[in-house]
């Protein structure tokens, strides 16, 4: 969703890419905490967010949802921006009562 010339630039991500991208981030802080000696409990994630939807005229094709990026710009079509507020519960597949507990470093290079 970027345009050239005198036009504003957008960065849009995919909310389903974006969602996971956090996951994997989680993944990785809980991985982290395992040998941390101090650990922090995570009770919810919260995100607000700045999205714009879209429709595509195919058959199939339904609604999208774009994650307007921290440097895009909306001047171009702000009326089609909304804020979004997420809250998530994080739960862990194999011991749903369990606690999550994360680190602030990352198990992934780089």
């Amino acid at each position: 969703m970027s345009e050239t010339g005198n036009k504003t630039q957008q960065l849009t991500i995919p909310l389903a890419e974006m969602i996971h991208t956090l996951r994997l981030e989680l993944q990785d802080s809980m991985e982290a905490a395992k040998e941390a000696p101090l650990q922090l409990k995570l009770e919810s994630v919260e995100l607000e967010l700045k999205v714009q939807i879209t429709q595509e005229s195919e058959a199939h094709g339904g609604l999208k949802f774009w994650v307007l990026s921290a440097g895009g710009k909306e001047k171009a079509q702000e009326q089609n921006v909304h804020t979004f507020k997420l809250k998530m519960q994080p739960v862990l597949s194999e011991s749903p009562g369990q606690d999550v507990m994360v680190a602030d470093t990352s198990t992934r290079p780089g």
